[in-house]
């Protein structure tokens, strides 16, 4: 289901720039018969100078996750977090190729 609320303002002063700076963003997409799968590959970079692995969150919603891979790596079910509106990866490498892998059901209202 659609959720047809509008999304909390972000003020300016609440802004807090993420750990993780994309610096390149290939996307596929395949599109079938009520469903798109999209693929997203993602160059990133930590920001700030640390070496230290970080965790990376992404956004989205209406989406059902199909793989996600660091490096080439697939991930396990222990190494992300997914809720609603986010996807967490944990302990992502100062720099990394992200692959994402989704499918989007596409919802066609019937006319009345």
């Amino acid at each position: 289901m659609i959720d047809d609320a509008a999304p909390a303002p972000i003020r300016l002063l609440d802004y807090q720039p993420t750990d993780y700076a994309t610096t390149q963003t290939e996307l596929e997409f395949d599109i079938y018969d009520g469903e798109t799968v999209v693929i997203c590959t993602q160059q990133v970079q930590r920001r700030g100078g640390s070496d230290a692995p970080a965790n990376l969150v992404l956004h989205g919603q209406d989406l059902r996750l199909d793989s996600v891979a660091v490096d080439g790596r697939a991930l396990h079910d222990n190494e992300y977090q997914l809720d609603a509106e986010t996807l967490t990866l944990f302990d992502v490498p100062q720099q990394a190729s992200v692959r994402v892998v989704t499918l989007s059901l596409i919802h066609i209202s019937e006319p009345t």
